[in-house]
């Protein structure tokens, strides 16, 4: 069963191209489609990553964040969810090329339980 069903589908106008954009740089490979049992949790298979190449990338390759949100990280949801224990499970997905999709499994409780889905191609 995908991780996410039907995601992709619920999406419309400049959300929907975003995506697909996002679907070419994973090979065209649905990261919200890939089953779980699929997914890998070896911490030793991930690339190194810096602070500094996530941030060029979410600034440079994405319009989601400023230069400026990113020098204030610690305001930003995702780093509030990990502080507060609400990241359930990072895994990732080893692409043919070689490159990495990795996701992550948040769940919250504000106001109502939730549970999202994120990932990023490295």
């Amino acid at each position: 069963m995908p991780i996410v069903k039907n995601y992709l589908h619920g999406l419309a106008g400049t959300s929907y191209h975003r995506y697909e954009r996002k679907k070419v740089l994973c090979e065209g490979t649905d990261p919200y489609e890939l089953e779980e049992k699929c997914l890998r949790d070896e911490v030793t298979e991930l690339p190194d990553v810096t602070s500094i190449d996530v941030t060029v990338y979410l600034v440079n390759s994405t319009d989601f964040y400023t230069h400026e949100q990113m020098k204030a990280y610690k305001s930003l949801e995702a780093h509030t969810y990990f502080l507060e224990g609400w990241s359930k499970w990072l895994k990732h997905y080893i692409l043919a090329s070689g490159n990495v999709i990795v996701l992550g499994k948040v769940s919250r409780f504000r106001p109502f339980f939730a549970t999202y889905y994120r990932f990023v191609r490295l």
